[in-house]
């Protein structure tokens, strides 16, 4: 398959629901109403991210994430619909220390700054 199709099919895919919902499997004991809730990554747009949305979610989705912050601008719209395979792989122990260090800061952003390396 393209790689250029492949990108813009996982970016659309993301843009409209997110793929990266994060999964609580602790049994409800408590049936409290829940007051004080985050908003939740699957909801957010990954050009939206902040590095902590980035790091909520389960750690085998990271490469993949990273792939579609690569594609996407900070506005929303595929910018180069290729994917930097080998940039990724190397980038994404970088890109995951540095958002753990500046988990305010913009997730694509990072991803940029990372990857113009390779």
């Amino acid at each position: 398959m393209n790689k250029a199709l492949f990108a813009g099919i996982i970016t659309m895919s993301l843009m409209a629901t997110s793929a990266f919902a994060t999964t609580d499997t602790k049994p409800v004991t408590d049936t409290k109403p829940v007051t004080d809730t985050k908003p939740v990554t699957d909801t957010k747009p990954v050009s939206q991210w902040k590095c902590e949305d980035f790091l909520v979610i389960d750690d085998n989705f990271y490469p993949t994430a990273i792939g579609a912050a690569e594609i996407v601008t900070q506005k929303g719209k595929v910018e180069d619909p290729t994917l930097n395979i080998s940039g990724i792989e190397t980038a994404t122990p970088l890109i995951v220390d540095a958002c753990k260090k500046a988990p305010k800061e913009s997730f694509i952003q990072k991803v940029e700054e990372y990857l113009k390396k390779w």
